[in-house]
């Protein structure tokens, strides 16, 4: 059951407003395709990795937007990622990296919504997993 995830942004915990966490990762596919090939030849490109959190937004100091806010346009900065809580291990791995603040919606919805708050940070360098701090 996915229910206790970790995530810290710039080195603030924002765990508890967090209402759902994905974490897509790809690699960019080359065409290299040759004369007298008959089927489409794909090699691996570049990684790339994102996180997209929905929070529940909260504009108190050290919150959600108070965090973020700034981020917006800044220089790459580290997050920190663990499915099961804050305690590292095998079945609980630590996923770290170098990230910036692709888009923040800060706020929207209609009557009666929750009012959250969809983020997506971008890679900014390689995202690497660790199952020990």
């Amino acid at each position: 059951m996915f229910y206790d995830a970790y995530f810290m942004v710039n080195g603030v915990d924002l765990s508890n407003r967090v209402e759902s966490i994905e974490v897509p990762q790809e690699v960019e596919m080359l065409i290299a395709t040759c004369m007298g090939d008959e089927t489409e030849v794909n090699e691996p490109g570049l990684l790339k990795w994102s996180i997209d959190v929905t929070f529940r937004q909260d504009y108190a100091a050290d919150k959600v937007d108070a965090t973020l806010e700034p981020l917006l346009g800044a220089v790459a900065f580290p997050i920190i990622f663990k499915p099961a809580g804050a305690t590292t291990g095998v079945t609980n791995p630590k996923l770290t990296g170098s990230a910036v603040l692709a888009s923040y919606k800060s706020a929207g919805g209609t009557v009666g919504d929750q009012h959250v708050a969809p983020v997506r940070f971008a890679s900014a360098g390689k995202l690497t997993r660790a199952v020990a701090d």
